[in-house]
């Protein structure tokens, strides 16, 4: 009988050392000091949210908040150029936390959840199509990217539109392995909601259909597919413009969403000093890994998420409009791209392997230290 339990004991003791422990000592080791360097990034993140000062455009997007909370319509009673669903999310902090300060932390937290959101998305997102090891790896890379954590912590549509259209690509892989035609409506859901926060998520929505597209050439998609899609995209927008006709919103809602913008963006010339310093931001650790990754061997679902990153990217470098948080739905993808590279660095040296990884957070953390100490003071808050 003790024999027996002996056997028992041991047959546990292996299946949970073959679990959780059946990796080489190198890569446990980097697994442990890749998520420690993610700690210490979370937590510089939430010391900016709390700490940094506020950018003009949260004021605006938090005023817009308040008036609608007041009853004012928007696009009507005041001027709004951008799509109303972040308004729409903020306006039950006022009944919640008041007309205070607390209301403009309160907006920011929110933001992180979208953010923290996000961030998972990417996680699985690049565990389905590359690997366990390099979708932790790829958050840490992105957390170093101060163009996208800069404004990440900010209240702006930015945030959950790129939340949402992670979520929409996470579904749409997840519906390519599975075939489940209820990820495919929700991988759409979730991308009309994107556009609804902002925009400029139809470049994704143009990318998206690109993919689809070609699988249906391909014959690896079903045509009928392909348009329960785009169905599912239309009636998220469909439903909110009836929404709009029939409230008497919907002429100025096209005109400053659309011919406004359009009006303004070809009296622009392209900002090509703020082009440079974007550029810069890239630390050269991010980069090289970033161009490793392109040029490295992929399956069909990761060259369709290169291409996606990339136009993306090429997008927001041609734009005439410069601002950083332009960049914001390609930065995560570029992140997975770039944790590509460092696979391939690291399963040959696994010691440059991490060195690549501290030496990328050492970098980011002295500019997110010097940016807390640009606080919220009593002035700004006043």
């Amino acid at each position: 009988m003790l024999a027996i339990q002996d056997d028992k004991q041991r047959d546990m003791l292996s299946y949970f050392r073959n679990a959780f422990f059946s990796r080489s000592p190198k890569i446990q080791s980097t697994d442990i000091l890749t998520w420690l360097l993610i700690a210490g990034a979370v937590g510089l993140i939430l010391m900016l949210s709390l700490k940094r000062s506020f950018n003009v455009d949260e004021f605006e997007g938090i005023k817009s908040a308040w008036k609608i909370f007041g009853g004012q319509r928007i696009y009507i009673d005041f001027f709004q150029h951008h799509h109303p669903f972040l308004y729409y999310l903020l306006t039950p902090l006022f009944p919640l936390f008041g007309e205070t300060n607390t209301t403009l932390f309160a907006a920011r937290t929110l933001m992180l959840g979208f953010t923290f959101g996000s961030l998972i998305a990417m996680h699985e997102l690049a565990r389905r199509l590359f690997s366990r090891q390099m979708a932790a790896v790829s958050i840490l890379l992105l957390l170093t990217l101060p163009l996208f954590v800069g404004k990440t912590i900010e209240v702006r549509p930015d945030v959950p539109q790129t939340f949402f259209g992670l979520l929409s690509l996470l579904l749409l892989y997840r519906f390519f392995d599975s075939e489940r035609r209820g990820l495919l409506l929700l991988s759409a859901l979730s991308l009309g909601l994107a556009f609804l926060f902002l925009q400029k998520a139809l470049i994704l929505i143009v990318l998206v259909h690109a993919v689809l597209m070609y699988r249906v050439i391909c014959g690896q998609l079903r045509l009928s597919l392909l348009l329960q899609f785009s169905a599912v995209l239309m009636a998220v927008w469909g439903g909110y413009c009836a929404y709009l006709a029939y409230t008497g919103q919907l002429s100025q809602y096209w005109f400053f969403n659309f011919d406004f913008n359009l009006y303004t963006l070809d009296h622009q010339k392209h900002q090509t000093k703020y082009l440079i310093g974007h550029i810069a931001n890239f630390s050269s650790v991010f980069l090289g890994l970033m161009l490793l990754g392109l040029l490295s061997r992929k399956t069909q679902a990761q060259r369709e998420l290169t291409l996606i990153a990339i136009s993306l990217l090429g997008v927001a470098l041609v734009y005439r409009v410069q601002w950083p948080q332009y960049y914001m739905p390609a930065l995560p993808l570029l992140a997975i791209i770039a944790a590509s590279g460092w696979e391939t660095i690291a399963q040959k040296h696994s010691v440059a392997g991490a060195a690549c990884l501290v030496a990328a957070f050492i970098g980011a953390s002295a500019n997110y230290t010097y940016e807390i100490q640009h606080r919220n003071n009593q002035f700004q808050l006043e």
